[in-house]
């Protein structure tokens, strides 16, 4: 059987997209359909504020209705997938979901300001918990619950990211979600190397800390003060011009390895063409655009505190909102800096080709 030209995973000779990065298969028939619209030429790339600009260019002229869906609906699976998760492991440690049962609510007592509960103390010497807790069922709960969130966040991420993909990225169309192995290879992924990430900024972190922990416990002087200076320098100038663009690269990779079914090392040196002035001007941008959304909608809460309701729908709204912007412009910066970035309106978008999803092939820049 043949093998997929971009990804490396094998295919039915007959299929039109491969099943797993759902990129197009060309085929020598002349009956395969061409590719609808315009894309950029080969090895064009755009400035980081013009892939900003191509995202939400690209959002506005979808069919936003089908992103903002997208996203509400990924989110709300995987908020669900995470309380089932500690559901399961608080049921699994007390045997119950009485409260009452698991603690002793009369060593608890709230705090007040202003009339208003602001937290709870708990009484010295009082043991808060009622029941036993059964360790090695919380151990075994907990686990499973680990494997689920990974799963569905997995899920989650995919669904979005592919959405969003075609929407600002590379415009191929694609199912919204792929087949059980590229889904299995991808959870498998995100957990080991989320773990690896996650584990090497922790380090990153705690060596950073240490030396100006210990140099702060033995100041006594000017001299101090100094060490403590040219430290803290030393620790900037590393941050500005090794750490960040490196975990902006590193994000980068991340994205492509779960979106285009791809070992996270050959990502992360695909990405290599990313400059440090692009690495801080995308996350100048992103803070940007951040702030923005938080402040329109601190606005539009305010406006809508008097409906019943109104605050948390706003938020929620507007959260999947930047969620829809800063996610197509992450992907679009990733398809631009490998080269994939496809014009909005060009191939595999709703505009350029009706009903691509099901029977019309298309491209974006490979």
């Amino acid at each position: 059987m043949p093998y997929c030209r971009h990804c490396g995973v094998e295919h039915a000779g007959s299929d039109r997209y491969c099943p797993s990065c759902g990129r197009p298969i060309p085929h020598d028939s002349p009956s395969t359909p061409a590719a609808a619209g315009p894309t950029r030429a080969p090895g064009e790339r755009l400035g980081v504020p013009d892939v900003l600009g191509h995202a939400l260019t690209a959002i506005w002229r979808a069919r936003l209705w089908r992103l903002f869906l997208t996203v509400v609906l990924a989110t709300v699976v995987q908020v669900a997938a995470i309380a089932a998760g500690l559901a399961a492991v608080v049921y699994a440690s007390f045997s119950t979901f009485d409260y009452h049962r698991i603690l002793r609510t009369s060593c608890f007592h709230a705090t007040t300001r202003s009339g208003a509960t602001t937290g709870f103390t708990v009484t010295p010497n009082c043991d808060p918990l009622r029941a036993r807790v059964d360790v090695p069922a919380m151990l075994a709960a907990g686990l499973a619950a680990l494997v689920l969130a990974t799963v569905v966040t997995t899920l989650a991420y995919l669904a979005i990211y592919r959405r969003c993909d075609r929407e600002a990225g590379n415009g191929v169309p694609r199912r919204p979600l792929p087949g059980a192995g590229p889904i299995g290879r991808a959870a498998g992924r995100a957990f080991g190397w989320g773990t690896v990430i996650s584990v090497g900024v922790l380090l990153v972190i705690v060596a950073a800390a240490v030396p100006l922990a210990v140099t702060a416990s033995s100041t006594a002087g000017g001299s101090e003060v100094l060490l403590m200076l040219g430290e803290i320098a030393a620790l900037a100038y590393l941050a500005i011009r090794w750490v960040v663009p490196f975990l902006i690269r590193l994000q980068f990779a991340y994205v492509r390895m779960l979106l285009d079914d791809r070992p996270l090392p050959a990502c992360v040196e695909e990405m290599r063409r990313l400059s440090r002035g692009q690495a801080w001007a995308y996350l100048g941008l992103l803070l940007a655009v951040s702030i923005g959304a938080s402040f329109a909608t601190s606005i539009a809460a305010f406006a809508l505190a008097s409906m019943p309701g109104g605050t948390y729908a706003t938020q929620f709204a507007f959260q999947v909102a930047a969620t829809m912007v800063t996610t197509s412009f992450t992907i679009a910066m990733m398809r631009n800096i490998a080269g994939e970035l496809a014009t909005p309106g060009g191939a595999g978008t709703d505009a350029a080709q009706p009903g691509a999803d099901a029977s019309v092939g298309g491209t974006g820049q490979v």
